[in-house]
């Protein structure tokens, strides 16, 4: 006969994936503990993330077909199902089956999702100084050496496009148009008069071969900031070369909004899958940086950073007869 789930008794070890409680902290119940020491708090032999540990960096090591993808769907989800934070997963692999689950966890959470490349993302949000490093990131410039002048000459042929007296570029139709010298002197006189035409002619290239590769990917009608959830494909083979400007754009434009542009109070998290693929195509932007561990160890899945998450105590869906880990599909 059918009936409702009982919910685990006090002590027992609680559904992988579900919001559980241990040692006097609340968090995502992990998986059951084999061996080795407990570096997390522990209920019925499961391992529970807590939200103060949540509050730094969390990787998630592992060697190929390890689960590493599914303990990020789970933390993913149950964020999405048990707080009001914002979540967020880079996918680093290009991995459509994966945005498809994702997608579904999240409308089973009850939250909107969106998916990019599906949708297209809005890439010039922010101030000027905002627009301007990020463009910067979009290149992997060399920053010593001879080669750095190039870098110097690009960052002030882009200082001068992002403060137009119209504003910084909304699009890379109109970053393109500004990429010329006769408008960068009419806009600011003799301070443009330090760029020669093949400077500028030079800078414009490089923009122009990105934008060609990836479309109008970036011209889009969504940020971080109108989503609960997102889920953001890297498509290393349909983008070849331009996956890693793109890759740096994201985290910078990421960590913009983290620390400009999001309200104070609101919870947000990025999870990044394959975060060692991403950081080995290309120098990260400030502040990322690849995980340390010992020697021997594969970071491979997952990166998240966040701010913590506020509260605990609501049942786990399952107890309720719903199969979160076999979402319906993503249209």
């Amino acid at each position: 006969m059918l009936g409702r789930r009982r919910r685990p008794k006090p002590g027992a070890a609680p559904p992988q994936g579900s919001w559980a409680s241990a040692g006097g902290e609340s968090g995502v119940a992990l998986g059951r503990l084999l061996a080795g020491d407990r570096a997390l708090p522990v209920v019925g032999g499961t391992a529970v993330l807590s939200a103060e540990r949540a509050c730094r960096h969390v990787v998630l090591p592992g060697a190929t077909g390890s689960g590493k993808t599914e303990s990020a769907l789970q933390i993913a989800y149950a964020l999405a199902r048990y707080t009001p934070a914002q979540v967020f997963y880079l996918d680093g692999k290009g991995d459509r089956h994966t945005a498809r689950r994702f997608a579904g966890l999240m409308r089973l959470a009850g939250r909107e999702c969106r998916v990019f490349p599906h949708e297209r993302f809005d890439g010039w949000r922010g101030d000027r100084v905002a627009v301007q490093n990020r463009l910067m990131e979009i290149v992997d410039y060399a920053t010593d050496g001879p080669a750095a002048y190039y870098r110097d000459i690009a960052k002030t042929t882009l200082a001068l496009a992002c403060h137009a007296s119209n504003g910084p570029p909304r699009s890379s139709r109109d970053l393109l148009e500004r990429l010329d010298q006769k408008y960068l002197v009419g806009e600011h006189g003799r301070q443009a008069g330090c760029l020669t035409v093949d400077q500028v002619r030079q800078v414009r290239m490089r923009y122009q071969a990105f934008f060609a590769g990836t479309g109008e990917l970036l011209d889009g009608a969504w940020g971080w900031q109108d989503t609960p959830t997102a889920y953001l494909l890297l498509d290393s083979l349909a983008l070849r070369e331009e996956a890693s400007g793109l890759a740096r754009v994201l985290f910078e434009d990421f960590a913009q909004y983290f620390t400009q542009r999001k309200p104070q109070g609101e919870r947000c998290f990025l999870i990044v899958d394959e975060f060692s693929a991403l950081a080995q195509t290309g120098q990260m932007p400030h502040g990322w940086s690849r995980p340390r561990l010992p020697d021997g160890v594969d970071p491979g899945a997952a990166d998240r950073r966040g701010d913590g998450w506020p509260r605990a105590g609501r049942e786990d869906p399952r107890e309720r007869g719903d199969d979160h880990l076999s979402p319906p599909e993503y249209p």
